[in-house]
């Protein structure tokens, strides 16, 4: 049935397909050996208060099949899981979430994947995720992640890159993208990230013609191709390009004297 939650409750809660779910500012849904918040179907939350589940292998929001899943949490609201991934998400057409608040877990504070065909996931990020990153696939459907927040990652921060994920990644980020490895992980096919803000940690571009645009951002850490021909849009002469032998015809569009790495095969200086 559909649940609005304005107080404390210690009760788990349930969604299926057509149902609406709402927790307001003062609500809080706090569950130990069961997740938080199931559903299945067609379904929509607005979350503006705390949703928070205890104990190994149980999420604050776990989702299973059906058409699509619409999230939408607040800016005072907490969403977390102290033992597995915060939101753990299976679809079949789509997955659209938008982060105003706090999300974090001890595991991925995002686990989302999408079957074959479909709109795909979409991930606006304008608060806080805090947890071992993002990961999302959705097979043959894109991936989209907008973020003018914070996501901090452990070794992948977002992570697309699983072997059946050929739908292709767009990421822009104006806000802050932190990891101990890895800031960005794309997929088998050609991904996008435009970067104005700050990525800590090396970005991946994985297989594919990929893009990257870090014009007006900073990358802390090296901008990685791989099989594919790759473009680089860069406006700091001191970005470290990698590109091994044998991965395509790459090109760097420069609006600053830039100095070509190996295996990257031509430079294009803008405005000359």
């Amino acid at each position: 049935m559909t649940f609005s939650i304005t107080t404390y409750t210690v009760t788990p809660q349930a969604l299926v397909d057509g149902e609406r779910g709402f927790v307001g500012r003062d609500g809080t849904i706090l569950t130990s050996g069961a997740n938080a918040i199931t559903s299945s179907g067609s379904v929509d939350m607005t979350l503006l208060g705390t949703v928070l589940a205890r104990e190994v292998g149980f999420h604050a929001i776990e989702h299973t099949g059906g058409h699509g899943v619409g999230i939408d949490i607040g800016p005072d609201a907490y969403i977390g899981s102290e033992d597995s991934e915060a939101i753990d998400v299976l679809a079949e057409n789509f997955i659209s979430i938008h982060n105003a608040g706090y999300v974090r877990a001890d595991y991925a504070f995002m686990q989302l994947a999408h079957s074959d065909g479909g709109v795909g996931i979409h991930v606006t990020n304008t608060g806080v995720m805090e947890g071992n990153g993002l990961f999302a696939n959705s097979g043959t459907s894109t991936v989209r992640i907008e973020n003018s927040g914070v996501l901090h990652g452990g070794s992948a921060a977002i992570y697309t890159g699983e072997i059946d994920q050929t739908g292709g990644t767009t990421l822009y980020n104006s806000g802050e993208v932190l990891s101990s490895d890895r800031s960005f992980m794309g997929s088998r096919a050609a991904d996008a990230v435009y970067n104005t803000g700050v990525m800590y940690g090396h970005v991946q571009l994985s297989w594919g013609d990929d893009l990257f645009d870090g014009r007006g951002g900073q990358v802390f850490g090296e901008v990685r191709g791989s099989l594919g021909n790759d473009r680089f849009i860069v406006d700091d002469a001191s970005l470290a390009l990698v590109e091994l032998e044998g991965e395509g015809t790459d090109t760097v569009e420069a609006s600053v004297s830039f100095e070509l790495a190996d295996n990257i095969e031509e430079l294009t200086l803008l405005g000359a």
